[in-house]
């Protein structure tokens, strides 16, 4: 999930998961993660069933972060990192979202207990934590355009201009990319494509 993709997800997951009671979290998987809700709301999308999951997928490679209502297989043995977060995690209610966009990391505050928040980071993955970093949630600074055009390492400084959004910038003519970058500096998209090798590109949406 790009870093641009995660920007408009978050009010869509703050509107899901705000009010929530947390249930039971199992990994399905090595590096899947499912929280089982109560009380969440239905995402925005219209006929879209109200959210009992929260599922997602961190650490080394695609990170991915959706509702669902369905349920996946839980392993008949859960690990004991499962096991920890359930004693933590289980009936504390949701109180707000919180999301670091340009390094894919949220926050959900929760009623008190062990950990003030439950962190879902792309990289490091699943935490409880009483504090959030300086600067967490606040707007990113961002580089001008043709430095974004010149430069392929810009990602290192400004985390939120990822590869493929500069390889999109640097591939248009220039008064085309400054039109176009400005309006993900807004964070005003047209719209989000999944892009397949060898595949016609498909609509994706936050929602």
């Amino acid at each position: 999930m790009e870093a641009d993709f995660f920007r408009c997800l978050l009010p869509a997951l703050a509107q899901a998961l705000t009010g929530a009671r947390c249930r039971k979290i199992a990994f399905p998987a090595p590096g899947l993660f499912s929280l089982g809700l109560s009380g969440a709301a239905a995402p925005q999308a219209p006929g879209a069933p109200a959210a009992r999951y929260l599922h997602g997928r961190t650490g080394p490679g695609r990170f991915l972060l959706f509702v669902s209502d369905h349920k996946p297989a839980y392993p008949a043995e859960p690990p004991a990192a499962a096991m920890w977060l359930r004693k933590r995690l289980a009936d504390r209610r949701i109180l707000g979202v919180l999301g670091d966009w340009p390094t894919r990391c949220l926050a959900m505050a929760l009623s008190p207990g062990e950990g003030r928040f439950f962190v879902i980071d792309a990289k490091s993955g699943l935490r409880l934590a009483d504090t959030l970093p300086d600067g967490f949630g606040l707007a990113p600074d961002w580089p001008e355009c043709d430095a974004v055009r010149r430069d392929p390492d810009i990602w290192q400084t400004h985390p939120q201009v990822t590869p493929r959004l500069r390889q999109a910038v640097a591939g248009l003519p220039a008064d085309q990319a400054r039109a176009f970058f400005e309006a993900v500096r807004r964070g005003d998209p047209e719209g989000f494509f999944v892009v397949r090798p060898g595949r016609a590109a498909s609509a994706a949406s936050p929602d």
